[in-house]
């Protein structure tokens, strides 16, 4: 048997999209291999057992519950190494995005496990779990195999489709927990949940893309009359190219900590700081 461990984000009651979609997946695949799919959650006095058994719906036998400060990765890595030290779960599955990445990352290497990033897609095999993930510029597909006791499999934004199958609760066991000395050192300061003011490319139902084909950055504008032509969810989306060439800056260019709004640089304060440097992602040609 082979069960699945996934965490789970929320925030002001309201639980993650990724994160639904990686119970979802979870407990598809733990079906085929035998277990069950298991949710973490950490965090405060929103967690009631009410929002947790609604998991259940995904797919979730059991929530394991730790109070805990919410969106930081080194109380969540506590977290999880402990319930997967105590229940043995196979595998433990992320629905992609930073944080997941961070977490993911660094329960691999507080548990010796192998991680693979960026899936697209897990399978059943013989018994195991198996991730695939794109690989030199989406050409080809990577196939990740596991060995040992943990794989850990870390998806792409959006990879893992929700799907709420039953009306079913969740079992909610809390988790005692002693944090790490240095789990406790970061405290988040202000949380920002958009990368831009009206802008959710993530969550959009439909993505109006534009790149250099458009021929400057005033060309975006026949991209934003198209996506309020289908009203509804719509947003525009930019090519990377793009956005580093400064044409379109509905996003964090920097991918980081530093942003361009019009001809300012702000930090994440929202503060017009002319000392800041621009950071832009370097590309391996």
């Amino acid at each position: 048997m082979a069960d699945i461990l996934t965490y789970v984000l929320h925030y002001e009651g309201t639980l993650n999209k990724n994160s639904l979609g990686a119970v979802s997946e979870g407990a598809k695949r733990a079906a085929e291999v035998g277990g069950e799919c298991h949710a973490v959650v950490v965090g405060g006095e929103d967690l009631t057992d009410e929002l947790l058994k609604t998991l259940g719906g995904y797919g979730a036998t059991k929530v394991f519950r730790a109070r805990g400060p919410e969106g930081l990765a080194q109380p969540v890595i506590d977290v999880m190494a402990k319930v997967i030290e105590e229940h043995g779960q196979r595998y433990a599955l992320f629905g992609g995005g930073l944080l997941g990445f961070e977490i993911g990352a660094g329960l691999a290497a507080r548990r010796n496990a192998g991680v693979t990033m960026e899936v697209t897609a897990v399978r059943a095999e013989d018994g195991e779990l198996v991730a695939e993930r794109p690989i030199l510029g989406d050409s080809k597909i990577s196939v990740s195999h596991y060995r040992g006791d943990l794989g850990i499999i870390i998806g792409r934004i959006n990879a893992f489709e929700i799907s709420q199958t039953s009306d079913g609760a969740a079992e909610v066991v809390d988790v005692d927990i002693e944090y790490s000395p240095w789990s406790t050192k970061a405290s988040m300061v202000q949380r920002g949940e958009q990368r831009g003011a009206d802008v959710d490319i993530e969550g959009a139902d439909i993505l109006v893309a534009g790149g250099r084909g458009l021929g400057k950055a005033e060309g975006f504008q026949l991209a934003e009359d198209l996506a309020a032509a289908f009203g509804g969810n719509s947003a525009v989306a930019a090519t990377r190219a793009v956005v580093d060439a400064g044409w379109y800056l509905r996003c964090d260019p920097a991918q980081g900590r530093n942003a361009v709004l019009g001809e300012h640089r702000r930090d994440q304060q929202g503060r017009e700081r002319s000392d800041l440097r621009v950071l832009r992602p370097r590309h391996r040609r």
